[in-house]
């Protein structure tokens, strides 16, 4: 058997996609009065502290992870990078929002996005441990908490995707006149990695583009990448 994501974009053929690990990092403090701060210890400012260091730092070490895959049209870098971004901030459970009120947990929320070939069990090893390190450092009490671990995935049947490309172009010189393909891996994560974990080849191609909102309030496709990604499927069913 071999596997076609669709949920993926429209200006590339993926032959791979990102991994993704998600979780929160809880941050212990003493609770309190906001009139009385040196009777507390905030974790809230303590939380801002440990992400603009985790910025600085370990977003430099991420990024320096790189797959032998080429980054989607219009990326920083060439090839797939490792990626960090923080992306909820909230109080503890049973904590009262008040602004005289300096609470006794916060909790920032993550999303780690891991280059294809990377391991997730090394990768999570590598991200705790930074944690850890950096908290004893700064004085703060932190922990970290995994809600997800997935690693990401990368074509192994160069026959399959040489298929793919020839139907690719045929495709789209019958639906946009031209047949230019590039070939690349998502930064996002997807469901290629339970295919790829079975050993079945596997590619990509969908009708998501980076200005389609994704994500966000008014997310759409444009109805001519759905006639595009009707005429691939034949195409590579019938190739």
């Amino acid at each position: 058997d071999r596997v076609l994501i669709l949920d993926s974009s429209a200006d590339f053929l993926s032959v791979g996609a990102s991994g993704v690990v998600s979780g929160w990092i809880r941050i212990r403090g003493k609770g309190g009065h906001a009139g009385y701060p040196h009777l507390c210890k905030n974790p809230v400012e303590d939380a801002c502290k440990l992400v603009t260091r985790l910025c600085e730092e370990y977003r430099v070490i991420r990024a320096s992870k790189l797959s032998k895959l080429n980054s989607p049209p219009n990326s920083p870098f060439p090839k797939v990078w490792g990626r960090i971004s923080f992306t909820i901030m909230k109080l503890g459970r049973g904590e009262r929002e008040k602004h005289n009120i300096i609470p006794t947990e916060a909790i920032i929320g993550f999303d780690m996005r891991l280059i294809p070939e990377e391991d997730e069990t090394e990768a999570l090893r590598e991200f705790i441990d930074y944690v850890n390190r950096l908290s004893t450092q700064l004085g703060i009490d932190a922990s970290v908490e995994i809600l997800s671990a997935q690693r990401g995935w990368y074509s192994t049947d160069e026959k399959f995707v040489n298929e793919a490309i020839d139907a690719l172009k045929i495709a789209m010189r019958a639906t946009v006149g031209e047949e230019n393909v590039l070939v690349a891996a998502e930064l996002g994560g997807n469901d290629g990695t339970f295919f790829f974990k079975r050993g079945m080849p596997t590619i990509a191609f969908g009708a998501i583009r980076p200005d389609n909102n994704i994500h966000t309030r008014g997310e759409f496709v444009y109805i001519r990448d759905l006639v595009l990604l009707k005429r691939f499927i034949k195409e590579l069913l019938t190739h």
